[in-house]
């Protein structure tokens, strides 16, 4: 009997521990049914957020032409800097340096970098001699990407129509803003994947497709000649602002609108509020004298009167249901050329005349 039960003991021992072990791998396979299985999504998504970040790569805006195929507005490809700050060793030294060239906030720049530890901007189309720089410093953890800029080769022609654009590319301003949507294009998408030794890699998943061309009925040249005599005028009258505008007055294309004071919409950080405003569409005024032309042009067409043709002006003053309305200046007899010519529109008159655009008469 003793012997029966020491050969039991033994084997109870094994099946136990068999027992024991065929649980242990059964539990171990159910969780790994739960993690592989059930958890994959949650797992994949936490995951995903730690090692990986995605971007919007900025798609090429579309050309601005004005009415011969000139390019008023077009984009350029400039580099921008970006920090991956895991691989950056002295993070705030590293940002200090930077923003000494590009004169931005550090503190703004380093809280930005702290929150997305994977990519940071840090400095976003910058000019050619910045990036120039940035890059002599060889600091590590800073990389560069491809973005395309805006740019005005003509510098401040025609700023208030063509307006201007924010670093992200929206339109602000004039036909810029207006025209944003076909403008833009869909932007593209950039990924920014760590391994778990902190090295970055970046992958293009999605090009950007470029936005649609704009061809307006501005003129190139008629809306260089018309800022020019603008300034002009404005010099002479010692006037705070002012507004010229061109126009076709058999189709109603407008070939110039002039406004002044004006800026250079590629220095953003100068541009103005009051630079900013197109006072040909947006300041209400009384017509006046500007309203002359039309009145003398249309007598001219049905033969009512003549250029020569002699009006007394009454020097300057005549009296309507016992008010006396008064003209800038007191003129007496005067041909119909020289009521247009001494008009107080008289600027814009000048225009006409050195376009040689007989037409607008």
């Amino acid at each position: 009997m003793a012997a029966e039960k020491s050969s039991i003991r033994p084997k109870f021992r094994l099946y136990a521990l068999s027992a024991f072990l065929c649980l242990w791998l059964v539990a171990i396979c159910l969780r790994l049914i739960y993690l592989q299985i059930f958890s994959y999504g949650d797992f994949e998504r936490r995951a995903n957020h730690q090692q990986q970040r995605s971007f919007d790569l900025s798609p090429k805006r579309g050309i601005i032409f004005d009415r011969s195929g000139r390019e008023l507005a077009m984009s350029i490809q400039v580099d921008s800097a970006f920090a991956v700050p895991t691989e950056i060793p002295d993070l705030p030294n590293t940002i200090n340096l930077i923003t000494r060239i590009t004169k931005d906030d550090p503190r703004v720049v380093l809280a930005d970098c702290r929150a997305r530890r994977t990519f940071c901007w840090v400095a976003r189309k910058a000019d050619a001699e910045v990036v120039e720089r940035i890059k002599a410093l060889n600091l590590t953890g800073i990389h560069f990407q491809k973005e395309p800029k805006r740019f005005y080769p003509k510098r401040d022609l025609a700023a208030q129509v063509l307006g201007y654009v924010g670093t992200d590319d929206q339109g602000l301003s004039g036909l810029e803003r207006q025209f944003n949507t076909e403008l833009q294009g869909k932007p593209g998408k950039l990924m920014i994947s760590v391994d778990a030794r902190k090295r970055w890699f970046a992958s293009v998943e999605k090009q950007p497709e470029p936005g649609d061309n704009v061809v307006l009925t501005i003129d190139q040249n008629i809306q260089y000649i018309a800022e020019r005599e603008l300034e002009t005028a404005m010099e002479q009258t010692k006037a705070v602002s002012g507004t010229v505008i061109v126009e076709n007055p058999r189709t109603g294309e407008i070939l110039a609108l002039a406004n002044r004071p004006t800026f250079n919409p590629n220095l953003k950080k100068e541009i103005t509020v009051e630079a900013l405003k197109n006072r040909a569409v947006s300041d209400i005024y009384e017509p006046g004298s500007t309203f002359k032309i039309v009145t003398v042009a249309a007598a001219l067409e049905e033969k009512l009167t003549r250029p020569d043709e002699i009006f007394d002006c009454q020097m300057g003053s005549i009296v309507i249901n016992g008010m006396r309305i008064r003209d800038h200046k007191p003129y007496g007899l005067l041909p119909v050329s020289d009521v247009i010519a001494n008009s107080s529109d008289v600027g814009a008159i000048k225009i006409a005349l050195r376009l040689g655009e007989d037409r607008f008469y």
